[in-house]
């Protein structure tokens, strides 16, 4: 049995894998796909700014940041 491992994937993404096999004879089709698999959640890689508290009604606390650009989605 051969073994792959998925890299670099993105967090909070859902996927599915299909195997294609090549041999000297040539190529067969791709298999079925896998059972869809989402990838964890990942840590922030930079800290929100401008924290900020208030605002809300009686027994609620409104919590505001600022955060900066978001990386392009994979799909």
């Amino acid at each position: 049995m051969e073994s792959a491992m998925a890299v670099e994937l993105s967090p909070w993404v859902e996927y599915e894998f299909r195997v294609v096999a090549s041999n000297a004879i040539g190529t067969g089709d791709p298999s079925t796909p896998s059972r869809k698999v989402r990838t964890k959640e990942a840590v922030p890689a930079v800290a929100p700014s401008n924290v900020s508290g208030g605002n809300g009604r009686r027994h609620e606390l409104v919590i505001s940041w600022e955060v900066g650009p978001l990386p392009d989605s994979p799909c």
